[in-house]
């Protein structure tokens, strides 16, 4: 399925996990509430895909395009959104938790309200003012880069005390 297109498909519910979806073209596909743990999607253009309450964990979106797309209420913990292009979508309640968003763009234009940034790595991100984060949850336990570090108000070595809090933390919840 690399490569494969499937614009305007309806995908809702379907299991797609561990799917290699690389490049393909989603554009507008509705992928309501599907299973894509594990799948991977870089560089696939997910433009304006529904995307609502979908399971995403762990999932490859490096280099994806997902501007306009609606991720709310989906689960992203884990996912590598490296590089990917966020902007104008709907992150309302989204778990980003421990996901890596290195060098994403067009996060500034993107909603986070009620988002869950745990252990997110927001670092080298596009970010226009500290606000748009502060209405996210557990946005003072994301990592960030120096700039916005200072602009969050956040101690200079805010990342490495995050970072020994989350090694003990993530033992403790594999046991549960």
């Amino acid at each position: 399925m690399r490569g494969a297109n499937g614009r305007y498909a309806n995908l809702q519910g379907a299991d797609l996990s561990d799917a290699n979806l690389q490049g393909a073209d989603l554009l507008v596909a509705n992928l309501q509430e599907a299973k894509l743990a594990f799948a991977k999607l870089q560089k696939a253009d997910l433009q304006f895909a529904k995307l609502q309450k979908a399971d995403l964990t762990f999932a490859e979106l490096q280099g994806t395009d997902l501007r306009y797309a609606d991720l709310q209420g989906a689960d992203l913990r884990f996912a590598d959104l490296q590089e990917a292009k966020l902007g104008f979508a709907k992150l309302q309640g989204t778990d980003l938790g421990y996901a890596n968003l290195k060098g994403t763009t067009d996060l500034y234009i993107a909603n986070l309200q009620g988002a869950n940034l745990m252990g997110a790595d927001l670092r080298n991100t596009n970010f226009t003012r500290p606000s748009q984060l502060r209405v996210a949850k557990n946005w003072t336990s994301a990592f960030y880069d120096a700039k916005m570090l200072k602009l969050l108000g956040l101690n200079p070595n805010h990342n490495e005390e995050l970072h020994k809090k989350i090694a003990i933390e993530l033992p403790k919840r594999q046991e549960k």
